[in-house]
Order: C-alpha cells, then sequence, then structure tokens
C-alpha cells in the first residue's frame, strides 16, 4: 500500500481511480502539486466543463465562466456564506446539478478540498489524485506566492503569514495519504 502514497522527494504517477460512472472527475493533490495545470488541459474540450474549487470562496464572482457562477450563486442561495472547509457539503450539491443541468458533459472539479473536506465514500466519478513530491509542490507553492508578493508590494507581516501558512502545508501530505488509503481500501 505506501507505493500509492506521497513521497517527500520523488514524483510519482498520477493515481487515477474509476469510483462510479457518473461524469465526473476529481483533479486532487497538495498545494503546488499541479491540479489546476492538469485541469486546465480540459478546458478547451467541449465535452468537459472545468470547475477551479477556489473560485467558490476566493474569486470575484464577475469574473467566474457561466457555469461556474450558475453553481456559486446556487450553493450561495443554499448556505448563504460559502466556507472552503465545508466543501463536502457543496461537493454533493455540485454533483447532483451537474447531473440534473450537463448531462451531456463531464464536469471536472479542481482541488485540494476534494481529499482534504470531502469523505472519501462520497466521492463519485473518476479522481486522479496528483502525487508530486511534497518537496517540489511546497517549493511551487512558494514560488507563486513570492511572485504575488513582489508584484502586490505586501507587507512584511503579510509576507511572513504566507511563508508560515505554507511551512504549515507541508505536513498537509499526511492528509492526502490518508485519503487514498482510505479510497483503495473502498475500491
Amino acid at each position: 500500500m505506501s507505493s500509492y502514497l506521497l513521497s517527500f522527494a520523488h514524483d510519482k504517477k498520477d493515481l487515477e481511480i474509476c469510483i462510479t460512472e457518473d461524469n465526473v472527475l476529481n483533479i486532487t493533490g497538495i498545494v503546488g502539486s499541479g491540479k489546476s495545470t492538469l485541469a486546465n488541459q480540459y478546458k478547451n474540450n467541449y465535452k468537459y466543463i472545468v470547475i477551479t474549487i477556489d473560485n467558490f470562496f476566493f474569486a470575484d464572482i464577475n469574473e467566474l465562466d457561466n457555469e461556474t457562477k450558475k453553481i456559486r450563486i446556487m450553493l450561495e442561495k443554499k448556505y448563504q456564506k460559502l466556507r472552503p472547509l465545508e466543501f463536502e457539503y457543496y461537493y454533493l450539491d455540485i454533483v447532483k446539478y451537474a447531473k440534473e443541468n450537463i448531462k451531456d458533459k463531464i464536469l471536472v472539479l479542481d482541488g485540494a478540498q476534494i481529499y482534504y473536506c470531502v469523505d472519501y465514500s462520497k466521492i463519485v466519478g473518476n479522481i486522479i489524485i496528483k502525487r508530486t513530491s511534497i518537496m517540489k509542490s511546497f517549493i511551487r507553492a512558494l514560488n507563486r506566492d513570492l511572485k504575488d508578493i513582489k508584484e502586490k508590494n505586501k507587507s512584511k507581516k503579510e509576507k511572513y503569514k504566507i511563508i508560515k501558512r505554507r511551512l504549515n502545508q507541508i505536513s498537509d501530505y499526511k492528509n492526502l495519504n490518508k485519503f487514498i488509503l482510505c479510497l483503495k481500501k473502498e475500491v
């Protein structure tokens, strides 16, 4: 079983698992593992609708594509304020929405929230788990943050908070490994 788990220093091939026949493709992994890069490969294909989960919580609604905007409005009507750590509740609503409204396409959900917040037994469709090494993912995420810090001229206090958050996320791989083990036992 340990061959499925993330490695600190070595990338592993993405883990792909078919869970149900639903038209959902879940893409998950730790921050900086390449989830969005993979999801973006589906964006220009008319057979797919790609939803970046962070857009439900952090993006300006006016910058969202039509389908993401519809889903976010639906979720906000039901839950008022959307909170990232409560994504499990939204996941089931999103899947239901997809089954009822986008039957002819595959819904691609991109986000760490899938493994971090959703009980593995509730996942439907297919899942791709990015198994980029912990160190490489950390460096990618930190470089992305450092670029953002430089462009937005953040204060020392803001810089410290961002770097501390990234350091705390290094241990997050344990949650993904636990998710992988649970998923592999189930399938």
